[in-house]
């Protein structure tokens, strides 16, 4: 069977967007999806990129919020920002995939990566400590339990090896996904994607 590497953020919009496709498409098409969570703002440090941040560019932001209307009514699913972003603890969207972590330790990944989505994007919930508790459940965990393990030093170790070997290879920002060792690039990309997974001879490297 296929394998499907899919590298994603929960604070990227359009990793939710290619949450939404990503398991169908690899059913069609008799593959796997393996998920990997990771830092995008570490990820495109280890790339080279730098600057500010999308919602600091009003122009570039304003434009983004249309293209991410554009495509949430596209896959037909809701999209709303979370409430704050400008002034939220940049430490909690880390704690947040370090909780998929978790909850895959405890078979229950992609119970978890759906509901940390719809919280964020579906819902626009402001991502706090509060929110990052009501997460417990689906990870399999009381709060308290949740968090001890969200923020021990077994899982921040496990969060680095993920985003190392996501930069090792050549992955410079989320939703990625790689497939027989090609690199595609955004949720846009998932045609791509499926026209590989259909016919490897249309791959570039084939």
């Amino acid at each position: 069977m296929t394998e499907i590497d899919f590298y994603f953020d929960f604070f990227s919009p359009y990793s939710y967007l290619a949450s939404v496709l990503i398991a169908p498409l690899a059913a069609r098409n008799r593959a796997n999806v393996v998920y990997h969570v990771v830092d995008n703002q570490v990820i495109k440090a280890n790339a080279g990129t730098t600057g500010r941040p999308n919602h600091a560019l009003p122009p570039k932001y304003r434009y983004l919020r249309a293209d991410l209307a554009r495509w949430a009514r596209r896959y037909r699913v809701p999209l709303v920002s979370p409430e704050s972003v400008a002034h939220m603890d940049p430490t909690i969207p880390p704690r947040i995939g370090r909780g998929f972590m978790v909850a895959r330790r405890r078979d229950n990944e992609l119970t978890y990566l759906r509901a940390a989505f719809q919280k964020i994007w579906g819902e626009g919930v402001e991502m706090n400590e509060a929110m990052l508790r009501e997460l417990a459940s689906h990870a399999g965990l009381s709060a308290d339990a949740f968090i001890k393990a969200v923020d021990s030093e077994e899982i921040r170790r496990e969060a680095e090896r993920e985003i190392a070997e996501a930069s090792e290879r050549d992955v410079f920002g989320v939703p990625t996904f790689v497939v027989n060792g090609e690199l595609f690039w955004g949720n846009d990309r998932l045609e791509m994607v499926e026209e590989l997974l259909r016919d490897p001879s249309k791959g570039v490297s084939a």
